[in-house]
């Protein structure tokens, strides 16, 4: 399985895009996690933000609940953009 598979299969699922997204969109700066429904927040600290770290997209503050770009977020940015754009203007 290639790094383009996993990076895929992890773009997938629409909350790990729009957490990729936020950081995409905050230049570099911190991205402050406070989900209001505690299903949501127990969903994304035990199972989309370990995976997004382990895959090297971000890194994880768990104690201040902030995100920051990982080592391998440039990575997906080409990913991301083409998926904005394609959702903003369908198929070519």
């Amino acid at each position: 399985m290639s790094e383009l598979d996993d990076y895929l299969r992890l773009l997938a699922d629409e909350r790990k895009r729009r957490l990729l997204r936020s950081l995409l969109d905050a230049d570099g700066d911190p991205v402050a996690l406070s989900p209001d429904d505690p299903h949501e927040r127990a969903r994304l600290h035990h199972i989309h933000l370990p995976k997004l770290a382990d895959a090297g997209l971000i890194d994880w503050d768990r104690r201040d609940h902030l995100v920051v770009r990982g080592p391998a977020f440039d990575e997906v940015v080409p990913l991301l953009e083409a998926i904005a754009d394609y959702r903003e203007n369908g198929r070519r």
